[in-house]
């Protein structure tokens, strides 16, 4: 059974703009977690963009590494429409644990 807890926290990015994930703007990594990070998984993606890989801006990543996030390589980019906020969900698997977040 996992253990599930559910954070929200936000970032800015502008219209048609992109910004970069990362690990300060997960409840989940927290300096106590931080050794037992593993994979983060996007539930619920984004409707007003998408996240992808810095390398790969094209293709919507819907499972990345902790230290993908880490190293800044995830990033968020909007689609230019005039909706001002968005938001997406994932999951943060933290050793036999996952913690639920909305960003």
């Amino acid at each position: 059974m996992q253990n599930k807890t559910d954070f929200t926290l936000n970032f800015t990015c502008f219209s048609g703009s992109t910004a970069i994930l990362n690990i300060s703007h997960l409840h989940s990594a927290q300096n106590y977690f931080a050794d037992k990070l593993g994979d983060v998984r996007v539930v619920n993606g984004p409707k007003h963009g998408k996240l992808s890989m810095i390398s790969e801006p094209l293709v919507p990543v819907r499972v990345f590494s902790y230290n993908a996030l880490q190293d800044g390589k995830i990033v968020y980019y909007h689609d230019g429409s005039e909706t001002l906020h968005d938001q997406f969900t994932i999951i943060v698997q933290i050793g036999r644990a996952s913690c639920r977040e909305r960003v």
